[in-house]
């Protein structure tokens, strides 16, 4: 009987999804603790040091050299490239560690205290967003259970937890204005939204792209449309004007924000002389903002919905039609939830768009910016008191288990596959006569299912599970090597008949050995080619084991063979015999090292100097 009242139990718990319960809380809090006591990308501590530049700058007063301090005062090279206020945020917050250093002199940047202080002024700034996201769903008729369900899902966003728990970057303080900003627009509190969109422009230009829109929306004078913007960047003008004579800050910042704008620009097609390119999304942004003066709000429900939907298309759009960033993804997390819990229908299917939109953002993040997604991350933070960086690791990137696994080549397929759900995303939600008419009390009540809700959460876990794996996971340990570095390709194609590369290789240690590894030259096999690279090592004239490999598998021109543990003795000479069969038209040339020639080598029937380009893993026995 117990048994089964505590089933029955269970089940309604389950089910009972009004508000989130406090075991989801629990479990969320304790995922992004670790997250911040164990991730930090190395980017935020640039912008750490530029904060005590400033106020090295300030304390002697040459507050317009700041630039110029920042330039000859830096770890990592990286000069101030954004505007000052982002930096005056940064110092305010660290001026207590900024005594600590100057009354101790502590190397700040590999002080986990330290990291972590400055660590938790982003995690300052995701609970004020968090709390701002809530106010601003209530002011859009929103109903408080429902409300704590949108910050719930904020929190637990992949699109929040990567860019500010594991790469712990800034970007959420400008979408913490951005939503003041919102508030106030809806609120129709016009200086304030005004003045909120002053401050968020000077943090990151990327609020343009829904202040602007937004004026737009709402008024349909260009008298005003032109006085609100201008008002709008006046705070960017002035920082600009401020600086603008010092050489310092041009050299600091332009190139920054050329390269910023290029990215803008990358993705589309070419159409004069095959040179210049026609950008997909300054097309997009252009018609969005076109959209958005033409569309007439009837009341201020109807503008909430409309100021929320295009923020949101205009930031999903972002993130799908330039070159990305991964620190930028926050910038969808807030607005896509809110379309989402104001749309009448669809529930379950929307949250399935919005897991994948992120997922594949982040995969395809992994990929492209895999440095970011490595065991540095982990290792500036608590992790690196029991692992410092560079121990042996098999993966230094999650990247590098992708490619094991062969995902990375999945990448333009994930890449189409976003711009479907994106499409989807925007036609599903597009604020139709149907949803506005709908009275606010029949609003967002589908059931928000526990399933749904878990499911949706094991993204950003098993983000953190894989960079887990970079520290747990072992190294192979290297026992003999002869460096690629410095070599030569041999001309020889050895998938021709006769043509075979020998070594013979006689060891000062008793090794056994897992694995082999022999550079060739790096010439892509197309993945028709059959070609196979064989390896086969003898004692004397018995043959102790024959391996082979995939040409068309390589990587970097690097052939891999697997010795299940093969123990190869002290003192003893041992014949290697590299070879191709099935070849095609593809050439198969090995490498080799000439620095070094402690090996007898012969490569179709003649002598070489030098040694084959060869690591062999395992590890030593009877020591």
């Amino acid at each position: 009987m117990n048994i089964a009242r505590r089933y029955e139990a269970g089940k309604k718990w389950w089910k009972s999804t009004e508000e989130p319960s406090k075991l989801e809380w629990g479990l969320m809090l304790i995922v992004l603790l670790f997250g911040t006591a164990f991730f930090l990308y190395g980017d935020i501590q640039a912008t750490i040091e530029h904060s005590f530049n400033l106020i090295d700058s300030v304390l002697q007063g040459r507050f317009f050299d700041f630039y110029q301090i920042a330039i000859e005062n830096n770890t990592f090279g990286h000069p101030a490239v954004y505007d000052i206020p982002i930096y005056v945020i940064f110092a305010v917050w660290n001026i207590p560690i900024y005594l600590v250093f100057k009354m101790t002199g502590i190397d700040y940047l590999a002080s986990f205290p330290c990291m972590l202080w400055s660590k938790l002024m982003v995690v300052l700034f995701v609970v004020l967003t968090a709390r701002a996201l809530y106010l601003l769903a209530r002011e859009l008729g929103i109903e408080k259970k429902r409300s704590k369900w949108i910050v719930f899902f904020f929190l637990t966003s992949t699109t929040l937890v990567i860019p500010c728990f594991v790469i712990v970057q800034y970007d959420i303080i400008s979408v913490f204005v951005m939503l003041l900003g919102m508030k106030a627009y809806v609120r129709g509190e016009k200086r304030k939204f005004i003045l909120y969109f002053i401050l968020a422009n000077t943090l990151k230009m990327f609020s343009l792209f829904i202040f602007i829109p937004l004026v737009l929306l709402k008024e349909k004078k260009i008298i005003r449309i032109l006085g609100q913007c201008i008002l709008g960047v006046s705070g960017l003008i002035a920082c600009k004007l401020i600086f603008s004579s010092n050489v310092f800050y041009q050299i600091s910042t332009k190139s920054f924000s050329s390269l910023l704008i290029n990215r803008l620009q990358t993705t589309g097609f070419t159409w004069q002389y095959e040179v210049y390119v026609l950008p997909i999304f300054i097309v997009f942004i252009v018609g969005l903002f076109i959209y958005a003066y033409i569309m007439e709000a009837k009341d201020e429900r109807e503008l909430g919905y409309y100021a929320v939907y295009i923020a949101t298309v205009a930031f999903v759009g972002l993130m799908t039609l330039i070159l990305f960033n991964p620190y930028w993804m926050v910038l969808i997390s807030p607005f896509i939830l809110l379309v989402i819990f104001m749309n009448p229908r669809f529930f379950k299917l929307n949250i399935l768009l919005e897991t994948i939109i992120s997922a594949i953002l982040l995969f395809v993040s992994i990929v492209i910016n895999y440095w970011v997604f490595g065991q540095s991350t982990m290792t500036r933070m608590l992790f690196g008191v029991f692992y410092p960086e560079g121990r042996s690791a098999r993966f230094t990137t999650i990247n590098d288990l992708f490619r094991t696994l062969g995902l990375d080549k999945y990448i333009n397929f994930a890449f189409g596959a976003l711009v479907a759900c994106v499409i989807a995303f925007f036609i599903i939600n597009y604020p139709s006569k149907v949803f506005r008419n709908l009275p606010m009390k029949l609003k967002n009540q589908e059931t928000v299912e526990r399933s749904v809700v878990w499911s949706r959460c094991a993204v950003p876990c098993m983000l953190i599970g894989m960079m887990l794996l970079l520290v747990v996971i072992p190294g192979k340990n290297m026992v003999y090597s002869v460096s690629a570095e410095a070599s030569i390709d041999l001309e020889n194609n050895l998938l021709q008949e006769g043509q075979v590369a020998c070594e013979k290789i006689r060891l000062d240690k008793t090794l056994q050995v897992e694995s082999v590894e022999v550079a060739f030259a790096d010439i892509a096999f197309e993945w028709i080619d059959y070609s196979a690279v064989n390896f086969d090592i003898y004692l004397e004239d018995e043959l102790l084991g024959h391996y082979e490999s995939a040409a068309n598998l390589m990587e970097n021109g690097v052939a891999k063979f697997e010795l299940a543990d093969m123990v190869l003795d002290k003192d003893k000479t041992y014949l290697v015999k590299i070879y191709g069969t099935n070849g095609k038209d593809t050439p198969l040339k090995i490498k080799i090292n000439l620095n070094t020639d402690d090996n007898q080598t012969t490569v179709g029937g003649k002598d070489v100097k030098g040694d084959l380009c060869m690591n062999m893993y395992g590890k030593e026995v009877g020591l």
